[in-house]
């Protein structure tokens, strides 16, 4: 009798332990998911969308070569200045 008390007894320990064990793996999980959340809206604000920045630089791009088309300076230069332009827009409109 007394040795299925022991166990008896040694079962319900590992039990208990293993019911530890699993408590403080959902425990951990629940962090973990809060933590994945708040990165999942860090990379959300921080995701970049080049649509604006192309947009800006074809509009930079024809003006540029209206302004002046035989000079690939100008064009170049509003190429850059429109993708700039393009950027800017996107961080005023778009990142909030």
């Amino acid at each position: 009798m007394e040795d299925i008390q022991n166990d008896l007894n040694s079962f319900l320990i590992k039990q208990g332990e293993d019911l530890n064990r699993i408590e403080n793996n959902i425990i951990n999980s629940e962090n973990n998911i809060v933590l994945s959340k708040d990165n999942l809206k860090e990379a959300n604000y921080y995701r970049i969308g080049y649509k604006p920045i192309i947009i800006g630089s074809v509009l930079g791009l024809v003006s540029g070569g209206v302004l002046f088309p035989y000079s690939a300076l100008f064009n170049i230069s509003g190429v850059i200045l429109g993708g700039y332009c393009g950027y800017e827009f996107k961080k005023k409109y778009y990142l909030k």
